[in-house]
């Protein structure tokens, strides 16, 4: 190591920071520069040294005071000159990462499509379970309301019977009631006799088996509704038809990473030779 203590003391005779390439830089690649050759510990001094045991670049103050005991300090000057300084290794990394980059944006573009397409799938599957729901029960309330009428036509024509029967029967007696009280008023014990006769022996009789038969053939019969007690399982087999799960794709989606591979040997091989003898 040189001696950086007996008096030699290392000073670069820089005239300016950058080359002159027939173009104008950026400012921002001007600060760059500057940044790049300015001292970490001393802004106003330009960095001279590189410290192998610290890792790190220093001026002539960081040498003299942090870096006495350093066993390797080595002045850039020395090393540029030793050593090319090519960074085609570097720009192949960066823009193997650039790559990779951009196929995890395609990724996340394609997944966002992927998204939105099974969002799609989804919202036609409700519909068409919708329409399912709807037609099913447009069939359920044709086929009740229409057994209902049935039942309700022929349960009226039974009413409608009994009521006929019924009022001729009542006016039948009606009818028998008044001639008795006709003849009880105009007519002579004898006409009441004989019509009383008459009356018990063929009227009751044929009103008796009347109103047995009317009895007998009165309204008893209606009709329910009746719910399957499997129409809540159903219901909820029906809401359960459809639901939305996690689905986790360790590969991402469809693009090809094949490319993005060589980036990491390169990066291994910029390691192995990041130290500079």
């Amino acid at each position: 190591m040189r001696s950086l203590f007996g008096g030699e003391s290392r000073k670069r005779g820089r005239t300016t920071l950058w080359k002159d390439k027939g173009f104008q830089a950026p400012q921002e690649i001007h600060e760059l520069l500057k940044r790049l050759i300015a001292c970490p510990n001393h802004g106003k001094e330009e960095v001279v040294y590189l410290c192998k045991d610290h890792d790190t670049t220093c001026c002539n103050k960081c040498a003299m005071t942090d870096h006495r005991k350093c066993e390797e300090l080595k002045v850039l000057d020395d090393i540029v000159h030793d050593t090319k300084a090519d960074c085609s290794e570097l720009k192949a990394v960066l823009h193997d990462l650039q790559q990779h980059g951009e196929s995890l944006l395609a990724n996340e573009r394609k997944h966002e499509e992927l998204v939105s397409e099974i969002e799609i799938r989804a919202l036609s599957s409700l519909k068409t379970i919708k329409h399912k729901l709807l037609d099913m029960y447009a069939q359920l309330e044709h086929k009740v309301l229409s057994a209902i009428a049935d039942k309700k036509r022929v349960i009226g024509e039974k009413i409608k019977t009994n009521n006929e029967k019924a009022r001729q029967f009542l006016n039948d007696i009606k009818q028998q009631s008044t001639y008795i009280e006709q003849v009880e008023n105009v007519g002579t014990n004898e006409h009441v006799f004989l019509l009383q006769r008459q009356l018990e022996k063929n009227l009751v009789c044929r009103l008796k088996s009347t109103i047995s038969e009317l009895d007998n053939d009165r309204s008893k019969y209606s009709f329910k509704c009746v719910e399957d007690t499997s129409f809540d399982s159903l219901l909820i087999a029906v809401k359960n038809s459809l639901r939305i799960e996690d689905d986790v794709n360790e590969t991402g989606s469809d693009t090809d990473n094949s490319n993005n591979k060589p980036y990491t040997a390169r990066i291994l091989q910029l390691q192995s030779t990041k130290d500079l003898n």
